[in-house]
């Protein structure tokens, strides 16, 4: 298939602020769009139809849902936890400040991990939501870009400061 067979493919776009970040889970497609929030869009109709917008006060650069609850990396203010159960009026129900730049998430349930700028990989404890608490924090060489985990493995990109392999064990 040559790159021209994509474009052909193309079933939607939609103009935004800036997208960061995206998840889907079946039913909902979550985007982080910057200054402009979380967005939530239902996949049930012909084309993704937006739900409903919820403003977070930092730069959202990126979103991970797990059920009903969505974690949001919010920039410079951290880590935001949002109850989504009601797909139409998401709300904040709780935060962390990193000290750091937030810029991409992973999570498995109870835990969500941040590639988190300048400080490194940081691992969010977050069973009880309302109440996240850092779990535990790895000081990389260079800026923490990307992060990924498999529920045996964290994955971070960190720049020129390369690849960094963690096994997760969860306490």
């Amino acid at each position: 298939m040559g790159l021209g067979d994509v474009y052909k493919r193309q079933v939607w776009r939609r103009e935004l602020s800036e997208v960061r970040g995206v998840h889907v889970d079946g039913d909902y497609l979550y985007l982080s769009d910057g200054y402009d929030g979380f967005r939530i869009y239902s996949l049930k109709g012909k084309a993704p139809e937006e739900v409903s917008v919820l403003d977070t006060p930092g730069w959202n650069c990126d979103c991970f849902v797990i059920g009903d609850t969505a974690y949001l990396a919010d920039g410079g203010h951290g880590i935001k936890v949002a109850d989504v159960s009601d797909r139409r009026n998401p709300r904040l129900t709780g935060s962390i400040d990193l000290g750091t730049i937030a810029r991409e998430i992973h999570a498995v349930p109870g835990t969500v991990f941040v590639a988190a700028h300048v400080r490194g990989l940081m691992a969010i404890d977050v069973k009880d939501p309302d109440h996240p608490k850092i779990a535990a924090h790895y000081q990389t060489v260079d800026d923490a870009r990307g992060v990924y985990t498999d529920g045996r493995f964290v994955y971070l990109a960190s720049g020129s400061g390369g690849l960094y392999i963690f096994r997760y064990v969860e306490e």
